[in-house]
Formats: structure tokens, C-alpha cells, sequence
């Protein structure tokens, strides 16, 4: 009887144990439930959004007009972008507190920017309008950018302020402001809006980045732009498509150098392109300074 009685206290004991540890591990489960929820009721607490719709001076709604968030203390941080619906409204969601500049352009219509100093709050219906681009014509010279618009494509003619203020090919499509791409000048990048892919082609043909560079804005006739690319194309967000006027004979060159302001060392890239009848020769090369 005894040993039945030792038996059943031990038993009794270990079941005592194995709830005990149960109730530990469900209020350890319960501890990490509730931290989690408060560090995301934290972290929503700490960003914003905001809503907008950008119209023209006739309040009528800008659809696929690029809206991009940058960081104020350095201009060439993209934090948020969007692009516009048919109704012209878009949202940047999840922006955390602090200070920005949001500039918004659309092709055909003059850029704007506005500066938001100390957000912290949501806003609901920022208004932003846009004035149309000017068209002044001479006798021979489009003075801005025509736009004819296809089943699949845009056809972007640049217009002369758009050629003689341009650097390369990649300032030029920067100026062109075309809905949906993003341009990094300092980086010297093309990408979308949502972050994919841009395919490159220049008259037709594969391009990147350095082939752009190489491009006189000048010699631009048109650009096609492909904002829903059919699959030919690959898995791309956007296709833009540079048609450069044929050279008889010449050609154009670019140095870009970069070294530190305490000291004068440093490495550049420098090259040559020239031109002869239909064919082209690109000389790249690479230099030191010490």
C-alpha cells in the first residue's frame, strides 16, 4: 500500500511539473505575441502617408504623371514613388517622419516641387498642378517635346530646349520625364518606378548604359517608349528606345574622373566613339592619376 501511495505521489508531482513548464511556455509565447505587436504598432506609429492628386490649371486629372519622394537633406535619395491613376491620384505609403521634397512631372507639362519640412502626420488630399509645356514654332525648329501616342508605345519628338540643355542620352530621357522611370543622375542609372528592370535599345538595337552616355542629344530624332512592354522584350518594366540620326563621319568622346577633395589621386574612364557612313567604333580605356 505504501509502495502504490510513493507511486502515485510521483506521478502526481510530475504531472505538477509537466503544467508548470506548460504555463511557462505559454506565458513565454504570450510575452513574445505581445512584444511583436507593440514593436509593429511602434513601427506603424513612426511612418506616415499621403495621398494627392495632381490635376492641370483646369483642375482636369494628370494620369501616369511621375510622383517621387526625395529625402531633403540629399536630393538624390529616392525614398518613395509613384505614378498616377486615370482619376490622377496616388498614394506613398509607409514614409517615415522627417523632412522631404516631392516633385511631381508628366511629359508634356512643366515639373513642380514641393517641400514638406517636419512630417509627421498623414496627408489625405495634397493638391498638385501642373502647367502644360509651351509649344513655340518657327519656320524649320520644334522649340518643345511632341508626343504621339500608339497602340503599344509613345513616340516622344524632343524638343530644342530639351537637345541643347541635355549632357548625354541618360540626361536627355531624364528631361523627358517620362511616367514611370526614375533617373539616378548621380549614379547615372535608369530604372522604374517600381523598381524593375528598363531595357535600353538604341535605333533598335541592344543598348546600355554607356552607349547612352555616348549619345549627343542632338543627333536625338525621336524616342520610343514602351511603358507595358510585350513579352519579346523579356521581364521588363519599361522599354525606352533612342533613334540617333546617322553620322556620315565624325564622332564624340567623354572623361568622367572621379577623386577625393583631400586629396588629388584618382580613376577615370575615358573614351572614344567614331563614326563612319552606317558603322561605328567605340575605344574605351581607363586611366590613374597620382
Amino acid at each position: 500500500m505504501r509502495y502504490k501511495d510513493h507511486i502515485l505521489r510521483a506521478m502526481n508531482t510530475d504531472v505538477e511539473h509537466l503544467n508548470l513548464e506548460e504555463n511557462m511556455l505559454m506565458n513565454r509565447t504570450r510575452c513574445l505575441i505581445l512584444i511583436s505587436l507593440l514593436v509593429g504598432m511602434f513601427a506603424q506609429a513612426q511612418t506616415s502617408s499621403i495621398k494627392g492628386i495632381v490635376t492641370d490649371v483646369k483642375t482636369i486629372p494628370v494620369e501616369y504623371a511621375n510622383v517621387i519622394l526625395y529625402d531633403a537633406a540629399d536630393s538624390t535619395k529616392i525614398v518613395k514613388a509613384a505614378t498616377t491613376d486615370v482619376k490622377g491620384r496616388f498614394e506613398l505609403s509607409k514614409i517615415p517622419h522627417g523632412s522631404y521634397r516631392l516633385y511631381a512631372s508628366c511629359v508634356g507639362y512643366v515639373g513642380t516641387h514641393i517641400r514638406i519640412h517636419n512630417f509627421q502626420e498623414h496627408i489625405k488630399d495634397l493638391p498638385i498642378v501642373l502647367e502644360e509645356q509651351t509649344v513655340a514654332l518657327d519656320e524649320t525648329t520644334v522649340t518643345a517635346q511632341r508626343v504621339v501616342m500608339e497602340f503599344d508605345r509613345q513616340i516622344i519628338y524632343p524638343g530644342k530646349q530639351e537637345k541643347e540643355t541635355a549632357i548625354d542620352g541618360i540626361d536627355l530621357v531624364d528631361k523627358l520625364q517620362l511616367h514611370g522611370i526614375v533617373v539616378g543622375k548621380v549614379e547615372g542609372t535608369i530604372s522604374g518606378v517600381l523598381g524593375g528592370t528598363v531595357k535600353l535599345r538604341v535605333n533598335g538595337g541592344p543598348a546600355d548604359l554607356n552607349d547612352l552616355k555616348q549619345i549627343d542629344p542632338k543627333m536625338v530624332r525621336r524616342v520610343e517608349y514602351h511603358d507595358m512592354p510585350s513579352m519579346r522584350y523579356g521581364k521588363v518594366e519599361a522599354v525606352i528606345d533612342l533613334y540617333v540620326k546617322r553620322q556620315g563621319f565624325g564622332g564624340s568622346g567623354r572623361v568622367d574622373a572621379s577623386h577625393s577633395a583631400m586629396s588629388p589621386n584618382g580613376n577615370g574612364l575615358a573614351n572614344l566613339k567614331l563614326y563612319h557612313s552606317k558603322s561605328s567604333s567605340l575605344f574605351c580605356g581607363g586611366f590613374s592619376v597620382w
